[in-house]
């Protein structure tokens, strides 16, 4: 029977997940390569095949389909490896890259220097041509001064070439025309075209989208490419691949490349699938933190579904395109522990990350991280002991983690190497929790009405002293917490979505005009479907309508679901009225007075997920040579606390702790903390007040 294999590669490990007919999940983590991340994920799959009694050639080719998750497009962002650009736009506009939208991220500090620009500025070159606000010609393209311009770019040595007009998005016309002498000019790589990338209002957001695809299309396409012939070659057949996209929604692997930019947050977004799911599950919203190697993903869940925004800002680049809303802080189970120059003790953000890793790892790193104190105090465990090391491979070291503590932390603060050590932990705990308050409180959000959720590598070693800190009413553990983001992905819907601007007020909108807009929005669906469709499964999807209104004098949207009626005969007369009761609900007033303006329509078609998830072969049972129990140093003294497996945890009966359960990871619970297995692969931790 075919099933859904599931892999996230992240920065520190790789992990990858089946689920079994019972529902129970299982998984592989193994270490990520950093040089060829191709590796990690056919490691991760032949340590998975080996669990379940069969090789990577049997699991593979036995899989319906393989869903990745991949931080590739984000670290080519991050370090700053990103392709070579050349710019064509009209004239006048040559540096909306640089200028951006005039603000800094820290508006009081003057001298730090502005970003660098996506495209340098020798590398952009203007275009004599304007289009009016609203689609006219105004100035038609000048051909010979254009080909001019695009050789004059072609001489600069680009590896991608983006294409920012003004007002593209009314008409493309000149973009098009743009794209098609390059082609002439016998020009073979990768364009990147504003109106076609982000088909809304606004310079410096499309342009800069546009750039980011650019960016990252070459480097991502090379990888998908080289993912899917490997794979390929391993089953000995081709492979169904879907990737995770930064919506939450997945695409085919063949249409992945031609929309780069949807897979910057890849990676994150199944765990805050997987968050949602619980959060049904529960019945209640939840804040969920995942604690990976170098980065902690706080996301949200309201009323079941995961929040989501249209608009993701950095200091360099923004990114126009709709993105689960995930609050990242720096730091991770490989985040580096160190004194300041000020004496201040900090934990992240610099990262020892997958090579060499912590001290503890026993691969040349030298430097203290979270994963060196939890080590030191026995939350994890020394030598060939079970847990981390029995999933990842891994033997830790105590001695090695002891020395890096004592260098980096311990004398410079005076301190014993436990009472180092704890301060690391607990620092992690407090900047865990201050994120959490970030994504909750900062927004009208109240923490302790919700149960927060804490997974990842680290999230089981933090989610008490978490929960403690924010007064959360409830502490989740998912029984498959170091691997939920791949665990999400099994879950995950296909997801295509497409926007047009529309710009104009509701009282004075066409009729005919959204109609034509409407068939317009379908009719690039259908041509999607078409080329990317494999036997059927792109056939059938759900579409849902959402206009994005705003009131005339302000810049911000309020998404409003819309009607099939509406749809179907284009009157949206009631839509102003939603909008305004919308906009009540948000900000408690409302202007009576001011045109309510549709400004943008968006089409988000989905296909759930039906394929059964039951893998060949069963999960043999597996020999643990764990220990019963393990010395842990904990409020000034060393003491015995018991070791639990994951599966010995019951819902007749709450453990008290403290004890450690280990999960693939570790859940320490307190001495006022009490452990219980809830619903479905959940335990839930009770925090005493």
């Amino acid at each position: 029977m075919a099933f859904r294999l599931a892999c996230d590669v992240g920065g520190t490990f790789t992990d990858v997940a089946v689920r079994q007919e019972n529902g129970e999940i299982v998984f592989a983590k193994v270490a990520t390569t950093p040089r060829d991340p191709v590796e990690g994920v056919l490691n991760g799959i032949a340590a998975l095949a080996q669990q379940l009694g069969q090789d990577a050639r049997q699991l593979l080719s036995s899989a319906g389909e393989f869903v990745h998750g991949t931080t590739i497009a984000t670290n080519v962002l991050a370090q700053g490896q990103r392709t070579r650009l050349g710019l064509l736009t009209t004239r006048g506009f040559r540096d909306v890259l640089e200028l951006r939208d005039g603000t800094r991220a820290d508006r009081y500090r003057l001298r730090v220097p502005m970003p660098q620009p996506l495209v340098e500025r020798p590398n952009r070159f203007e275009v004599t041509e304007r289009m009016g606000y609203d689609g006219s010609v105004l100035i038609p393209l000048d051909e010979g001064q254009a080909r001019e311009a695009l050789l004059a770019v072609l001489a600069r040595g680009v590896e991608a070439i983006v294409v920012g007009l003004l007002h593209a998005h009314r008409n493309p016309a000149h973009e098009l025309l743009l794209e098609k002498w390059l082609r002439e000019s016998g020009w073979t790589g990768p364009i990147s075209l504003s109106h076609r990338v982000l088909p809304q209002q606004g310079e410096y957001i499309r342009f800069s989208t546009a750039a980011i695809e650019a960016s990252v299309a070459p480097v991502l396409q090379s990888y998908l490419e080289r993912l899917g012939k490997r794979l390929e070659e391993t089953a000995g057949q081709s492979v169904r691949t879907q990737v995770m996209q930064s919506s939450g929604g997945l695409l085919p692997l063949t249409a992945a490349s031609d929309r780069a930019a949807h897979f910057v947050n890849s990676g994150p977004a199944g765990g805050a699938i997987a968050s949602a799911n619980i959060a049904r599950q529960l019945g209640r919203d939840v804040v969920a933190f995942d604690v990976g190697g170098t980065t902690t993903d706080i996301s949200v869940v309201l009323e079941g579904q995961a929040q989501e925004r249209l608009l993701t800002s950095t200091d360099a680049y923004v990114i126009g395109l709709p993105t689960i809303d995930i609050n990242v802080l720096s730091l991770g189970g490989g985040s580096i522990a160190r004194v300041g120059a000020d004496g201040v003790l900090q934990v992240g953000p610099e990262s020892a990350q997958a090579v060499p890793g912590p001290a503890s790892y026993g691969r040349g790193g030298m430097r203290a991280t979270l994963t060196d104190a939890a080590v030191v105090l026995g939350f994890l465990p020394n030598g060939a002991d079970s847990g981390l090391g029995e999933t990842s491979g891994l033997t830790l070291s105590k001695e090695l983690a002891a020395a890096a503590i004592t260098s980096d932390v311990a004398i410079p603060l005076g301190l014993s190497l436990e009472a180092a050590a704890e301060a690391v932990v607990t620092l992690a705990a407090t900047v865990v929790a201050a994120g959490v308050r970030a994504a909750t409180v900062g927004k009208g959000i109240d923490p302790r009405d919700m149960a927060l959720v804490g997974f990842g590598g680290a999230g089981g070693l933090l989610l008490g002293a978490v929960a403690r800190e924010i007064g959360a009413a409830m502490a989740v553990a998912p029984t498959a917490g170091s691997v939920l983001s791949a665990a999400g992905f099994l879950d995950a819907e296909i997801r295509f979505d497409t926007i047009r601007h529309i710009g104009l007020a509701m009282s004075a909108l066409p009729a005919s005009q959204v109609v034509a807009i409407v068939k317009d929005m379908q009719g690039e669906l259908a041509r999607w479907q078409s080329r990317h469709s494999t036997a059927g499964a792109l056939d059938l999807m759900d579409m849902a309508w959402i206009a994005e209104c705003r009131y005339a004098k302000q810049a911000g949207t309020v998404p409003v679901p819309l009607n099939a009626s509406e749809l179907q005969s284009g009157t949206m007369d009631g839509l102003a009225a939603r909008f305004e009761a919308r906009y009540q609900a948000l900000f408690g007033h409302a202007h009576r007075d001011e045109a309510c303006v549709l400004d943008t329509l968006r089409l988000v078609a989905t296909q759930s997920h039906h394929m059964p998830e039951r893998p060949q072969g069963g999960m043999p049972a597996k020999s643990r040579s764990r220990s019963a129990s393990r010395s842990v140093h904990q409020s000034g003294e060393w003491r015995s606390w018991p070791v639990v497996d994951v599966g010995d945890v019951s819902e007749a009966t709450a453990q008290r702790g403290p004890l450690l359960c280990d999960c693939g990871g570790v859940i320490v619970v307190r001495e006022d903390e009490t452990l219980v297995r809830g619903g479905r692969g959940l335990l839930l931790l009770s925090v005493e007040a």
